[in-house]
């Protein structure tokens, strides 16, 4: 189902994410299989689940944080080593194995960065009982390392806007209650960017759990609250929070949620959402061809060959062209600006 978010916040129409879906790892129930949940961009729970691979199955707790390459992997650590899922959930296997290079220990924080291995890719991993910080090739080998950063790294998120990274805080150490620091790994490898992140406050009321952030220009992150109950939130880059939180525990019935990973949909990204007559422009003259997208799908799918009515008309992002996306639509032409 392809997804975008487009939230109006004080008036102003925050920058469209091409986010499809959000998968949450979480322990098993009773004894039952560890999992990796999806969800949509409005936080709620789409009852797909996936089993994790074997090896984290014999795990406590399974699966830590995630991460996605955008739109084709998923990836998710384990004290054991690093597994790989397609964007839907399936396939998963086992890619890198022991603890993570360097740092040692469990894959606790896991980042993916599209820049790294000459282009091919890494991963940025973090355990909360360290100060180190590593990069590894999607075959485990070690790319990067720094050392005497903060402790209680948890949750870790690439920020293409600059190329750093974002660290959700633990807080079980340094009593920091879930806080969230930006890394410089460019121009001034392993330190504490100043003035970057925020501490207590918004809804960070215990500890931090998994981070990923969002590819799309936007500098946009999801993160998870370990609290009572585990909730999910999207983020900016100065902690104001732009979707959420989520109550995660109600809608699965599962307590222990650990790692995020944001997944995208690339085939909305080539359509302007609104432009329902194709013709690569968002106004007044798409308003007789919106209702005909409604009222006669087939005879507009003829009309317009080649153009994505849903990624066009499905203004309101449930993944249906209905006439529930009729306000969102004219509200979205009075600003000239929509998903």
């Amino acid at each position: 189902m392809k997804r975008a978010i487009c939230l109006l916040i004080a008036g102003t129409w925050v920058t469209p994410l091409l986010a499809q879906s959000v998968w949450v790892s979480a322990r098993g129930v009773l004894g039952g299989p560890h999992q990796i949940h999806e969800f949509d961009t409005n936080g709620v729970y789409t009852t797909v689940s996936v089993d994790q691979v074997a090896g984290a199955q014999s795990s406590s707790w399974g699966y830590r944080d995630g991460a996605a390459d955008r739109s084709a992997h998923i990836f998710y650590g384990w004290e054991d080593g690093v597994a790989r899922h397609n964007a839907d959930g399936s396939g998963g296997v086992q890619i890198i194995s022991g603890g993570i290079p360097f740092v040692g220990g469990t894959w606790h924080g896991l980042a993916f960065d599209p820049t790294g291995d000459g282009g091919n890719g890494s991963l940025w991993a973090v355990n909360f009982t360290s100060d180190r910080l590593a990069e590894v090739s999607l075959s485990g080998a070690l790319l990067n390392s720094y050392s005497n950063l903060a402790l209680d790294m948890y949750g870790l998120a690439y920020d293409d806007t600059d190329g750093n990274l974002w660290v959700h805080l633990n807080g079980i150490f340094t009593g920091r209650f879930g806080g969230v620091i930006k890394i410089n790994i460019t121009t001034n490898p392993g330190t504490i960017m100043a003035g970057q992140g925020w501490f207590t406050g918004f809804w960070f009321i215990n500890h931090g759990g998994g981070m990923s952030g969002f590819h799309d220009g936007s500098g946009w992150m999801a993160a998870i609250n370990q609290a009572i109950p585990d909730e999910l939130g999207f983020y900016d880059s100065v902690g104001n929070m732009v979707g959420g939180p989520w109550d995660l525990q109600a809608q699965t019935g599962i307590t222990g949620h650990l790692g995020v990973a944001v997944v995208y949909d690339e085939t909305c990204a080539v359509f302007l959402c609104g432009d329902a007559n194709c013709d690569g422009l968002f106004n007044g003259g798409d308003i007789d061809a919106f209702f005909f997208a409604l009222g006669d799908p087939t005879a507009w799918e003829l009309q317009f060959p080649g153009c994505d009515r849903l990624c066009l008309v499905d203004i309101n992002h449930d993944g249906r062209v209905d006439g529930g996306d009729i306000d969102p639509f004219f509200a979205a032409l009075g600003v000239g600006q929509c998903p």
